[in-house]
């Protein structure tokens, strides 16, 4: 309990996992994806230190662990450490959870792929442009049933500050 008190899930060791179930690839992506001037030095550092460097690594150098954030962000198949981590996309065609039906999707993943997976299905499937075009002008107005920058703030704060 004093544990749990002290030191925030993610910022834990992972003493069921090693290095060995960090990807180098997904990091290298994810610091590409975010612009880190780190990408450029992954081909000149060992696994260790890269994720030491990101912070993704913890324990004392004889010893030497993932941190949970490293699993949930860098591992291909997190699940294997987090059963249930994935994204439950729930929608109502009928407009709400008053309606007998509904259509789901489940997405999984480490947390880049999640994001990016569920925001790039919710783009193409589930937000539409109502174009209206004005007989007094030569411009048409679009108009989207939900704003994406909204979209993308509410699923990222959902997995980032999730805490059930």
């Amino acid at each position: 309990m004093s544990l749990a008190a002290n030191i925030p899930f993610d910022d834990r060791i992972n003493l069921r996992a090693g290095i060995g179930d960090l990807s180098p690839a997904l990091m290298l992506d994810y610091l590409q994806e975010v612009g880190s001037d780190l990408a450029k030095q992954v081909p000149h550092v060992s696994p260790v230190e890269l994720g030491q460097q990101m912070g993704v690594i913890g324990g004392h150098s004889e010893a030497l662990f993932p941190l949970n954030i490293g699993l949930m962000m860098f591992n291909p198949e997190p699940w294997r450490f987090f059963p249930f981590m994935q994204i439950d996309l729930v929608w109502f065609p009928n407009g709400g959870p008053g309606g007998n039906t509904f259509s789901e999707k489940i997405f999984k993943g480490p947390v880049p792929t999640l994001i990016r997976d569920s925001l790039d299905f919710i783009r193409h499937h589930l937000i539409f442009e109502l174009v209206i075009k004005h007989p007094d002008r030569a411009m048409s107005a679009g108009v989207v049933n939900f704003p994406c920058a909204a979209i993308k703030e509410a699923v990222v704060n959902a997995v980032y500050h999730q805490t059930s």
